[in-house]
């Protein structure tokens, strides 16, 4: 029973790792079109994950009914094995693989996306220097963004094979760290300004913001927790966090005079644009009924 149960919990903790290229639509949904609809975007991520789960589910379907899983689970490349040995052409192995590489490509490219937008929105709100939110003046680009983002995808194939899980599982707890902060935010948000216009409206209350930090806090404990089968490891996960640690310290301090100099109201503009004056509005017309009362 704990064999199992350690293996799925493992995998489990790195789920939030392969969710961040589905996050990579609402992060560039700024640039969308004004044609698309909030609810076209919603619709989109939700039937992309379907869609990803299915194929996934079907992969490692395929995989374990071409023959026996102990022929195939200690092989460099479980899959094209499987192939191989079901239908005896190592052709059609390496199409497999060429597919597989495809996918890498498709991951690596929202990954690039999704970072350089986040290094934007976060030097647009001043929370790290603000070199890193502007824009190209001929192109409108997030371009230095683009650039540091750009540069540290091209340097991470170069660490090899054996940094691939060390990455994914302290990627994984940062993005758990994201997701917890997103959904006390959301949380926060519906009881601070309820009648805010929301361009999308998800049903439930605020059932599933709770739902999503309670996951979160359990995928960050199962990685912390000493004794979990999913713990981080010591030195490479660890030092991994601690780098991510200290350059967060370092360029959120060096945006501190920069950021004191910007007015809040403007900041708050930076960050949520049309909706920061409403958000403002609601939180204090909140706070005054409940003083009061």
């Amino acid at each position: 029973m704990v064999g199992w149960w350690g293996g799925f919990l493992a995998v489990l903790v790195t789920v939030p790792f392969w969710f961040v290229g589905f996050d990579t639509i609402p992060q560039a949904a700024e640039e969308a079109s004004s044609s698309v609809k909030p609810r076209q975007l919603a619709f989109l991520i939700v039937s992309s994950i379907v869609a990803a789960t299915l194929f996934y589910v079907l992969i490692v379907a395929a995989v374990a009914l071409v023959g026996p899983w102990r022929d195939i689970v200690d092989t460099n490349l479980p899959a094209a094995t499987a192939f191989t040995a079901a239908f005896g052409s190592p052709t059609l192995a390496r199409l497999v693989l060429v597919a597989a590489l495809l996918g890498l490509f498709t991951s690596w490219n929202g990954f690039f996306l999704a970072g350089s937008r986040v290094l934007f929105a976060l030097g647009r709100g001043r929370i790290i220097s603000p070199w890193f939110g502007e824009t190209h003046p001929r192109y409108g680009t997030p371009h230095r963004a683009v650039l540091v983002t750009g540069g540290m995808t091209l340097l991470a194939p170069l660490m090899g094979r054996d940094a691939l899980l060390p990455f994914v599982n302290a990627g994984s707890f940062l993005i758990a760290i994201a997701f917890l902060g997103v959904a006390l935010s959301v949380r926060r948000l519906r009881q601070s300004a309820p009648d805010l216009a929301r361009p999308f409206k998800m049903s439930g209350g605020s059932t599933f913001p709770v739902l999503a930090a309670l996951g979160a806090t359990f995928l960050l404990l199962a990685m912390i927790i000493p004794g979990s089968p999913a713990v981080l490891a010591w030195p490479h996960e660890i030092i991994i966090l601690g780098g991510v640690a200290l350059l967060a310290v370092i360029f959120w301090f060096r945006a501190t005079r920069m950021r004191a100099a910007v007015p809040a109201a403007q900041r708050d503009y930076y960050i949520l644009e049309d909706y920061a004056p409403a958000c403002r509005q609601k939180a204090a017309s909140t706070k005054s009924n409940t003083n009061l009362s």
